[in-house]
């Protein structure tokens, strides 16, 4: 899912948050979250980065900075003939062009030698260098999709930062988990349309503003935690019409889970038209506003936020 690589960035600090769990956090730890959130998306290798999405059909495409090419990379940062793409059977194969140069692991790949990319679902995906250009295959369902990440390119040029609430210490609050009697699978979809079935232990009863709330988190394996999808009253007014994102701890032996909606994130969607994010299930759809977090004011035609 769209949240793993948001993950990866921020396991830096997923210690720190971690252990103030139960505890007032310090200034630092925000602000070091915030530093990690600004590098996720406006590094070399941040969402602000991705320059091109292309769904694929079953048969072979061209591609390249060609304007005839059926994938059309960003022109003078890619060659015009980068090679060609074949889809079949739920498998991508690429043949690199004579003059194409492209690189995996920064070994160049011989013109003619035909080879199986892997897509970043179950991944790791195959990474090609083609110029400045990186790109690699997406699986979503038994879709497929080139996605495309320029590094000098106008999305991550013209990122200037994420906007957030000032701290609030009146949206830390302390939840009650209370488990299924197993735990569920529920579909969560993407903005494609694509669901997958994610694994929710039970739900997290709070109150927040002196209303009551409850919001139902998943699994998320890899960053060993919960992973809570919401929207919220303030969701199209001041933060993303999509809905934000937060990791909190797993309950303990005492069934207590402090939410701290200071840490409330934008999904990858609100920095790029790139992406494929999960949006919020029903059931963590909230009527209060929590104005903590991060915060959005539209894209401009660069797509920063």
């Amino acid at each position: 899912m769209q949240r793993r690589a948001a993950c990866i960035a921020l396991a830096g600090i997923a210690w720190l948050l971690g252990a103030c769990a139960h505890v007032q956090p310090p200034p630092d730890a925000w602000h070091a979250w915030r530093r990690h959130r600004a590098e996720d998306i406006g590094g070399p290798k941040g969402w602000a980065s991705l320059a091109g999405l292309h769904w694929l059909q079953p048969g072979r495409h061209s591609i390249g900075a060609d304007a005839r090419s059926d994938i059309r990379l960003p022109a003078q940062a890619a060659p015009d003939a980068v090679g060609t793409l074949t889809f079949a059977a739920g498998r991508v194969a690429f043949e690199p062009g004579l003059k194409g140069g492209s690189r995996v692991g920064g070994h160049p790949i011989p013109a003619g030698a035909a080879m199986d990319l892997a897509p970043d679902n179950p991944g790791p995906a195959t990474f090609v260098e083609s110029g400045r250009l990186t790109w690699w295959i997406l699986a979503r369902g038994d879709r497929r999709a080139v996605r495309v990440r320029d590094p000098d390119g106008p999305g991550r040029r013209g990122f200037h930062g994420i906007r957030v609430f000032p701290y609030d210490p009146a949206l830390r609050v302390e939840a009650r988990f209370v488990p299924f009697p197993s735990p569920e699978t529920i579909p969560i979809q993407d903005v494609t349309g694509n669901i997958a079935m994610e694994t929710a232990p039970g739900v997290l009863v709070f109150e927040v503003g002196g209303v009551a709330a409850r919001l139902t988190p998943v699994e998320d394996r890899e960053a060993k935690d919960w992973f809570i999808n919401f929207r919220d009253g303030t969701s199209g007014r001041g933060t993303y019409p999509g809905g934000r994102f937060l990791h909190v701890p797993r309950a303990g032996a005492d069934g207590r889970v402090i939410l701290d909606f200071n840490f409330a994130y934008n999904p990858p969607c609100a920095f790029t038209p790139f992406a494929t994010c999960p949006v919020p299930p029903r059931v963590n759809w909230l009527a209060v506003p929590l104005r903590a977090g991060e915060r959005f004011d539209g894209h401009d035609p660069a797509g920063k936020p």
